[in-house]
């Protein structure tokens, strides 16, 4: 129970639902801690939903948003390390030009 309870499951959708009203949808990233749950929203502009996974969407990052919205490469590192490190671990493949590329001519990251 002090799991759910730290999870503010009825404010954090509530707030999630008005963000779906007002930009027609919501992304965001679960992440498990031991005491609680969290969901970290993602940038609607960099993100999308093309495919299915057990019947459940999977939702694709580009992570070129760290190089289009951070110019300064120290804050840029910063806000990357508030990513989970899925993120980190793909950004770091992006950069180094080897992150799997979805199909061929996908050069978007």
């Amino acid at each position: 129970m002090a799991f759910l309870d730290n999870c503010r499951l009825k404010k954090n959708f509530g707030e999630i639902a008005l963000k779906v009203v007002r930009n027609g949808c919501f992304y965001g990233y679960k992440i498990f801690q031991k005491n609680a749950c969290y969901v970290q929203e993602l940038p609607i502009d960099y993100c999308r939903s093309r495919f299915k996974l057990n019947n459940q969407p999977i939702v694709e990052f580009n992570v070129r948003f760290f190089d289009d919205k951070f110019s300064d490469t120290e804050y840029r590192i910063r806000v990357l390390k508030m990513f989970p490190k899925e993120f980190q671990k793909a950004y770091i493949q992006y950069k180094h030009n080897t992150l799997k590329k979805d199909h061929n001519g996908d050069e978007l990251g």
